[in-house]
């Protein structure tokens, strides 16, 4: 018997809620969740800022709350002596710990950059914390494929098969199956014989 009062079901559950909340986007500060979901190129994107130094602000947030999720979730996984998910989430947790790490690095940078006025450095660094801002969702998404949810990519493909009624529902592949009125003619001889 478990030591573990709750059961799996309940364990699952709560996977699941952990697992919700790392599919929510973050909410920008001083906005409330609604608000974050509503705007943005895509549906259910938050906008990011248009100052260099919010924006950077704003993906360092995010980092940060990406890693306390996977976090809980690697939590959740030492707990359910479930090592394959252990293993994968420390890996990907490790990943997130680094980016944010650059993160701050080229948030640094960027600052730097700004105070000379050096518009060269600037993009690029701006350009480094996109790249970046990508990986983490990169590494978001294989913390999701960890703990056995399927990867969200905004489309579904669905394969309708449609057999025409013209089509015989005989097996050709039997042997004794043949329409009445056909000659019956044998299968070819193996040719290595």
């Amino acid at each position: 018997m478990s030591r573990f009062a709750c059961g799996l079901p309940a364990v699952v559950f709560a996977g699941i809620c952990l697992l919700g909340t790392l599919i929510a986007p973050a909410p920008l500060e001083g906005q409330d969740r609604g608000a974050a979901t509503a705007t943005g190129p895509r549906a259910g994107s938050a906008r990011a800022p248009e100052d260099p130094m919010a924006r950077a602000a704003h993906v360092r947030r995010r980092a940060e709350l990406t890693s306390r999720r996977v976090a809980a979730l690697l939590d959740l996984a030492r707990r359910e002596r479930h090592l394959p998910r252990v293993h994968c989430l420390d890996d990907v947790l490790s990943q997130i710990n680094s980016t944010v790490r650059s993160i701050d690095l080229r948030t640094d940078r960027l600052a730097q950059a700004i105070r000379r006025r050096d518009a060269r450095s600037r993009g690029h660094e701006i350009t480094v914390l996109t790249v970046l801002e990508g990986r983490r969702g990169e590494l978001e998404a294989e913390a999701r494929m960890c703990v056995g949810d399927t990867p969200v990519t905004g489309t579904r493909t669905v394969v309708t098969v449609t057999v025409d009624r013209s089509v015989p529902d005989e097996d050709p592949t039997r042997l004794g199956s043949r329409r009445p009125g056909l000659p019956w003619v044998p299968p070819p001889a193996s040719p290595s014989l």
